[in-house]
């Protein structure tokens, strides 16, 4: 932190300069509150950091349109009595006023939060204006880092017109970085005038509970009626399993099923749905809202932690022309959106997209057609396995590897593309039907087949994954059986008494049970001294090999350096395979310290290798001049070229938590970062958390592969079937001295 006269300080969780009078860091966006300067100059506790959040709640163009009746007189103020006529002409107008407001509660004039105010869709004008409703679940990510005031200070700096109303129901959090939020209720607020005014207080319940989100609906479309409606969330997201908002008084989610409820009982339609979130752009959420909304703006990756720009896309309101071009008012949000993670340098995995939903219905009936393909493929295993192998090369989003977890989400039109050959026209039904929904898509360079909508694809085998997938589908009825007749295959849960009052093609499928013995792996050495493992038998029933391997410690242990896919694939006129190693000692290389890199996530493009994506497990230090240090575990993304046989750093994210949310934690690199590179490896039987050394980023840093010389490993290679089983891995051991290679089996 700055000292006392000085004109900047640092942020406590990035590092960057900052102007001594930022209330958030244009950096990273985390709350700069000073702490430290308070404790070194008054000695006092430190105190939440002041906002431009106004507790004012004086009559403006917000103030809800139906008025509440005036307070009683004291008796003091009383008239004198009226003569008996005068009373029952009292008392008729007294009835007459039960009835008008009766009335209005009914219709939704007045915003009551009860469970029979559920006409709100029947209260639209014809003037223009908007009520943008913002969800916003702080969850830890205002507890910790304070992100949700950041962006609730970015709207005071908008102006708006007369004709918009911009409402924000918080809650979720059990700590609040600003003067205005009370962490115990759920507080509901107009933005007006520069300023968050408070129009409405409830009790706290939780943000992943429908009736939570069906109660701020119809208290905000009820109050504030309007000719055009949004509805924003904020908070976490992950995928179509988990949902959005994790709210911390219970750990609870709001579920898309959730979601549907709360939308359906209150009879809400929406011009537009946006999802400040992780992973929401997903053709399960689409195809729910496309009930109760007429657009979709959410993003298909992980977000960063700062989100959208609050301070820059209410600004359409006032600069359009046309406040009935709902698109426009979209694309406003995704591309303010990009240009903020463009400017943050945060850009390579980024992604948002426009979905209209009125072409939910053509994208859905053409997925129908496409699942069946899939499923009649799984009743031959030349078939089965030449969709497998081809999906396997499909574009994933948030985590799909052992350290991060597994979120089971592919880009669906990828998915369509990679499987073509299998499903011929279908395949491009969908892919064109894809085109008409999504009219807006942007992708940074490390999503390069992003193509605006992902599905649910099982990337690691999980039954009870499956099985959330199956009764999602089932209670919002999407119209997604065959594909679901599909997953059941490919989880190794398909039972034929399931499906028969379905409507779908009775299968006969190839069962896991059938790979058991179909093929045999054997290692062997040749006279090169190359390692390889050649399969015999019914190769139909193989997907993939891939390696991994780690380096021979002087007390016998092995360090884990890495996985891939850099084998050499041999097929011969009999169908039988040899995966065979290229490894030639070279080992990545960060800043002079070698690191355990996952891989990721593979693209080709042409049928060619253009990029391979890894993971590199990291514990991340970022000192200030302060010298107080921020530490948290985060993963480096890294990505190799295939053009230029080079590597190139992107950012770091955090792994999904065990709500299966993803945390919203895209993080750009700064020069002075202090990188601890992790691993796991197993000593005495146990496995132990270790590191292979730590380094400091600057300008200079750069990833590549090295030979560190005399060094024996251990390289395995794996094989997994079309059912995602890997089998015990063939192991060798490669040795390299004085130049020389040499490598004998274990």
């Amino acid at each position: 932190m700055s000292q006392e006269g000085d004109d900047y300080m640092f942020c406590p969780k990035c590092g960057a300069q900052q102007p001594n009078n930022a209330r958030f860091c244009t950096s990273c966006g985390a709350l700069l509150d000073k702490q430290d300067d308070k404790q070194e100059n008054s000695g006092s506790d430190s105190q939440k950091a002041q906002s431009r959040l106004a507790s004012s709640a004086s009559p403006s163009h917000c103030e809800s349109q139906a008025k509440p009746d005036a307070a009683p007189q004291s008796a003091q103020e009383r008239k004198p009595a009226r003569p008996s006529w005068l009373l029952v002409a009292g008392i008729c107008v007294a009835l007459l006023a039960v009835v008008v407001i009766a009335v209005s509660f009914a219709v939704g004039n007045i915003g009551p939060t009860g469970p029979n105010s559920n006409k709100v869709a029947s209260k639209k004008l014809d003037d223009g204006s908007w009520t943008v409703l913002v969800y916003l679940c702080g969850s830890n990510l205002e507890t910790e880092d304070g992100y949700a005031s950041m962006n609730l200070e970015e709207l005071t700096r908008v102006t708006l017109p007369q004709s918009v109303h911009l409402l924000v129901q918080t809650g979720g959090s059990n700590e609040w970085h600003n003067d205005k939020v009370d962490a115990e209720h759920l507080n509901r607020f107009c933005v007006e005038n520069g300023e968050l005014v408070q129009k409405d207080q409830q009790p706290r319940a939780s943000m992943g509970d429908s009736n939570t989100l069906r109660e701020f609906v119809e208290w905000g479309m009820g109050s504030y009626p309007a000719e055009h409606y949004a509805l924003m969330f904020w908070d976490h997201g992950g995928g179509s399993l988990t949902g959005v908002c994790l709210d911390e008084l219970d750990d609870d989610g709001l579920t898309l099923p959730e979601m549907n409820q709360a939308l359906q009982d209150c009879e809400a339609h929406f011009d537009v749905v946006g999802f400040d979130t992780c992973l929401m752009a997903t053709l399960e959420n689409a195809q729910m809202l496309s009930r109760h909304a007429d657009y979709m703006v959410a993003s298909e990756e992980v977000e960063p932690s700062k989100g959208w720009a609050y301070d820059v896309w209410p600004g359409w309101f006032e600069s359009t022309q046309n406040t009935d071009d709902v698109p426009g008012f979209c694309e406003a949000i995704a591309s303010s959106y990009v240009q903020r993670c463009e400017d943050d340098g945060v850009d390579d995995a980024v992604t948002v997209s426009v979905v209209d939903l009125s072409h939910m219905d053509g994208l859905t009936q053409a997925f129908a057609a496409a699942a069946e393909g899939l499923a009649r493929s799984t009743e031959k295993s030349a078939s089965l396995q030449r969709l497998i192998v081809h999906g396997h090369d499909v574009q994933s989003f948030g985590y799909a590897n052992y350290w991060e977890g597994y979120t089971n989400m592919v880009d669906l039109g990828d998915l369509m593309a990679c499987v073509k050959d299998e499903l011929a026209d279908n395949s491009t039904t969908v892919l064109d039907a894809l085109k008409k929904a999504v009219i807006y898509e942007h992708h940074g360079s490390a999503r390069a087949k992003a193509t605006g909508l992902s599905v649910y694809y099982p990337l690691a085998i999980d039954k009870d994954a499956y099985e959330e997938y199956r009764s999602l589908s089932e209670e919002l009825g999407l119209g997604n059986d065959a594909y679901v007749q599909y997953l059941s295959v490919r989880t190794g849960v398909y039972d034929s008494s399931q499906w028969a009052d379905k409507g779908v093609r009775d299968l006969k499928p190839l069962q896991a049970s059938d790979a058991v013995g179909a093929f045999a792996c054997k290692g062997q050495i040749d006279q090169r001294g190359a390692f390889s493992v050649r399969i015999t038998g019914n190769t139909e029933f193989v997907q993939v090999a891939t390696y991994q391997f780690g380096q021979v410690q002087p007390d016998g242990t092995v360090v884990p350096l890495g996985t891939g896919n850099n084998l050499d694939l041999q097929i011969d006129e009999h169908g039988q395979i040899t995966y065979t190693d290229q490894f030639a000692g070279g080992v990545l290389n960060i800043g002079g310290k070698y690191a355990y890199a996952e891989l990721v996530d593979m693209v080709s493009e042409n049928s060619k290798p253009k990029y391979n994506l890894y993971s590199v497990p990291v514990e991340l230090t970022r000192t200030l001049d302060t010298g107080k240090k921020v530490t948290v575990k985060e993963n480096l993304l890294i990505m190799y070229l295939y053009e230029t046989n080079s590597y190139e750093l992107l950012c770091y994210y955090e792994d999904v938590d065990n709500s299966g949310m993803a945390g919203k934690s895209i993080i750009r690199l700064n020069k002075g970062d202090q990188l601890k590179f992790l691993v796991a490896r197993e000593v005495n039987g146990k496995i132990q958390s270790g590191s292979t050394g730590t380094i400091t980023l600057d300008a200079n840093t750069k990833a590549e592969e090295l030979n560190p010389g005399d060094a024996t490993y251990v390289y395995q290679i794996v094989v997994t079937d079309i059912f995602g089983r890997s089998y015990d891995p063939v192991s060798a051991k490669i040795t390299f001295k004085d130049g020389k290679r040499t490598a004998e089996l274990l």
